[in-house]
């Protein structure tokens, strides 16, 4: 993550927050977005006329209840908008590269949405001797994966070649392999390279031991 923080120095304030209930966004994915609230739609219209920025911040449980006010967690993703269509009944499908993650200072409310203050959040320092080893193992039982699911595993295939950086790979992998939101969340909170690395792989060992039936195999997109 160090490698976008020097980037961001400037771009931290007033940013427009899409705000969705339980999600997470994990730094260095990619990952595309059908918006068709009016509400967010002027949110992205906002986005798209200055630095194509926004946060893209979880609703935590009991969201329901609380309507637009209600809170979002306070660690969130900061994304960048890669591609935008825009239909002529103001609906949107969008692409986000998430390019850190940040944690939410200060929230404004305004109308129709909000936007808040943030300041990223770097990866703890490793050696990277110390994570080869979790590399290794996530790159081995990946790999696994992808023989015994066959056509299937195409685009688990494309993350674990997509880098060499165990950090980042760990955020990729558990944006693709990790469902329940409060572990997502968990994860996104997650400063330990080697943690989320360790959290990956007990994943990809469930996925292993439950392999499923073809006709109910993971809808993993490219």
């Amino acid at each position: 993550m160090a490698h976008a923080l020097p980037d961001l120095l400037d771009q931290t304030h007033e940013l427009p927050v899409f705000d969705v209930p339980e999600y997470t966004l994990f730094p260095h994915t990619v990952v595309p977005f059908h918006v068709y609230d009016e509400r967010y739609g002027r949110m992205l219209d906002t986005a798209l006329s200055d630095r194509r920025l926004l946060v893209v911040a979880g609703l935590q449980p009991g969201w329901e209840d609380q309507g637009a006010t209600a809170p979002t967690y306070e660690v969130a993703g900061l994304g960048r908008v890669l591609s935008d269509r825009r239909f002529h009944d103001g609906r949107y499908n969008i692409f986000v590269h998430c390019i850190a993650r940040v944690r939410i200072l200060t929230t404004r409310h305004y109308t129709p949405y909000r936007s808040v203050d943030v300041e990223p959040l770097e990866d703890e320092p490793f050696e990277p001797e110390a994570l080869s080893e979790p590399f290794d193992r996530l790159i081995s039982l990946g790999s696994n994966l992808v023989r015994e699911l066959g056509d299937s595993g195409a685009p688990l295939s494309k993350v674990l070649a997509s880098t060499s950086d165990p950090a980042i790979l760990s955020n990729r992998l558990a944006g693709m392999l990790v469902e329940p939101p409060l572990e997502r969340q968990r994860l996104l909170e997650e400063l330990s390279p080697l943690n989320r690395c360790q959290a990956v792989e007990k994943h990809l060992v469930q996925y292993m031991m439950e392999i499923p039936d073809s006709e109910d195999r993971p809808k993993w997109t490219n």
